[in-house]
């Protein structure tokens, strides 16, 4: 009998040794979007630009500590996606180029998704961490697509908090 004891007390700390894994503090979260669309162009002057498209898509960032998940689509681009990155700039502004994207060459589906580690910026991310997540926050970028038929952009979204 004392050995089944020994063998029942063994277990039950075992059992507890798993059980406490879950003791780790969680990372939170949090979730940026962009609602995308040709009609969210705009000109210099921030006025509507025509672009002849009907394109739509979305981009969704989401961010866990020093980690970004990233995915951007589009449906019924012009033609392939030749560029796609975030800008700086309000609803109605143009602004530089703060982060390219690596893109598929596709009119509609994913045009990129990746994951990030904003301790280890890539080239193709032209401001800090702590800045991207200020502008992010505010409302002050957008998410942009390029085409050869509309090569300043065909389709854009501001990139808003969820």
């Amino acid at each position: 009998m004392r050995r089944g004891t020994q063998a029942l007390v063994m277990a039950l700390m075992m059992a507890g040794v798993f059980a406490c894994d879950d003791d780790e503090p969680t990372v939170p979260t949090t979730t940026f979007t962009a609602q995308l669309s040709a009609a969210n162009e705009k000109n210099n002057d921030g006025t509507p630009k025509n672009t002849n498209s009907t394109a739509t898509g979305s981009a969704t960032f989401t961010v866990r500590g020093n980690l970004v998940e990233y995915v951007v689509t589009a449906n019924g681009l012009t033609g392939p996606a030749t560029l796609s990155h975030i800008h700086v700039g309000g609803p109605n502004q143009n602004g530089g180029v703060v982060w390219g994207f690596t893109i598929n060459n596709v009119a509609s589906g994913t045009i990129t998704s990746g994951l990030i580690d904003l301790t280890q910026l890539p080239a193709s991310f032209t401001i800090s961490r702590d800045s991207m997540m200020t502008l992010w926050n505010n409302g002050n970028a957008y998410v942009n697509v390029h085409t050869s038929l509309n090569g300043a952009g065909e389709m854009r979204g501001q990139v808003v908090k969820q």
